[in-house]
């Protein structure tokens, strides 16, 4: 009748395991949730330029308002990214630039601040999976 159970060695080794694998783990899951959270900002971003193109039709000439003029969202879900028309990037009656700026949790990602003009320009370029 040996005693039965698991030793102070046995059971530091499962948790340095454990320990190893949340290092590797963690930052890759951080980094898939920064990720989902600029693809919402983006489709934001795509959601506010269709609602300049459609504001220009009717009042030729773009908004400068995202939430009053544009009726759309001035945050993503859980306020993660700000949608605003840039002021001064061009002329309000023919070009307008969106940017969506990170906040809180997102702000030190490393795409930055996403842009998006009325001439289809998108920005930051680099890294690839910005936009």
């Amino acid at each position: 009748p040996g005693e039965r159970g698991f030793t102070l060695i046995e059971l530091m080794i499962v948790v340095a395991i454990i320990a190893i694998l949340a290092t590797i783990a963690y930052p890759s899951y951080d980094e898939q949730v920064r990720k989902s959270r600029r693809a919402a900002a983006r489709a934001l971003l795509m959601e506010a330029a269709t609602q300049q193109e459609q504001y220009f039709l009717n009042d030729r000439t773009y908004a400068d308002d995202v939430a009053g003029e544009l009726r759309v969202a001035p945050t993503t879900e859980g306020d993660h990214y700000a949608i605003s028309v840039v002021a001064g990037a061009c002329p309000i009656t023919t070009c307008y630039v969106l940017r969506a700026t990170p906040q809180g949790a997102q702000a030190g990602d490393r795409c930055g601040n996403l842009e998006l003009s009325s001439r289809g320009v998108k920005s930051p370029t680099t890294p690839a999976d910005c936009w």
